[in-house]
């Protein structure tokens, strides 16, 4: 999920795909309606274990909290705000609600599964092949 809202708070990249960390790609949120104002922003990874969030927010109300999730698949290192070292919190940190650039640099985590849309739809699918073959043979329509 990219963009959320809990309450007085504005939840920014709390769901991304390790797929997407890619050297060279960027994940954008354009115009994206809040009850905040309007939420933009672009998170690019220029080299290995290293992205930059990139926001142009138009909030007409600021949220009490602005919060960066961090991918639960990478140790993060270190986060910047516009220059300045922030703390850490779990797996998110609050930014203030007038950062305009984030740097963050992280380690991979070991034995983290290679996750996508792609293969969960394909596993699904051959989960559901093999329950109905199953249910085919033997008329069990549990399919376990």
């Amino acid at each position: 999920m990219m963009v959320r809202e809990q309450g007085s708070d504005l939840h920014l990249l709390s769901a991304i795909s390790p797929q997407w960390l890619q050297p060279g790609k960027a994940i954008a949120v354009q115009r994206a309606p809040t009850d905040f104002g309007q939420v933009n922003f672009t998170l690019s990874f220029p080299a290995e274990r290293q992205a930059v969030l990139t926001l142009d927010n138009r909030f007409r109300a600021r949220p009490q909290h602005l919060v960066l999730h961090l991918p639960w698949f990478m140790s993060v290192n270190s986060v910047e705000a516009d220059g300045k070292q922030l703390a850490v919190s779990g797996n998110a940190v609050n930014l203030p609600a007038a950062t305009r650039r984030v740097e963050l640099r992280w380690t991979a985590k070991p034995k983290v599964a290679a996750l996508s849309y792609d293969k969960a739809v394909a596993e699904y699918k051959a989960e559901y092949r093999r329950r109905y073959e199953q249910f085919l043979r033997t008329g069990d329509n549990h399919g376990r």
